[in-house]
């Protein structure tokens, strides 16, 4: 029975529109990083950074580097606030459509189901940050 729930609550949550507004949010966020970390500023400071530490900007300033650099800028701008938004959105819809009540007359208990919600943002979550990895090393080796 969990089972079977927890297949419902991602197959609504992947059926609404607005949870792929975020990947699109990560791949717009990653090219204007992208663009940002190619301007010559900022290759001079993090090239500068490489030698202070003895290592050559040639050979570091490529495009596993990049793909680290955009993936910790993007989590840092976008990730946990997406990831908030979509799991108040999980519980928000159930109240605004209207099915709240009709879920919690059911014998699940309150704990189950919001397990269920909870394990569902979890499932988009991993799915989100595998979606942003893969974009930002395709992004980042592109370059080169």
């Amino acid at each position: 029975m969990f089972g079977t729930q927890l297949k419902n609550e991602l197959l609504k949550l992947f059926a609404r529109k607005r949870t792929y507004i975020g990947f699109g949010a990560f791949v717009v966020v990653q090219c204007v990083i992208l663009a940002l970390l190619q301007l010559p500023k900022a290759k001079y400071r993090f090239a500068v950074l490489l030698r202070d530490n003895g290592y050559l900007p040639e050979e570091y300033y490529a495009g596993l580097t990049l793909a680290l650099l955009i993936i910790l800028f993007t989590l840092t701008l976008l990730g946990a606030l997406y990831v908030a938004l979509v799991g108040g959105d999980v519980v928000a819809k159930e109240v605004e459509d209207g099915t709240m009540r009709m879920i919690l007359s059911r014998p699940v208990s309150r704990l189950r189901l919001l397990t269920v919600k909870w394990l569902a943002v979890m499932i988009y979550t991993f799915v989100l940050m595998m979606f942003l990895g893969a974009t930002s090393l395709v992004a980042a080796t592109g370059y080169r």
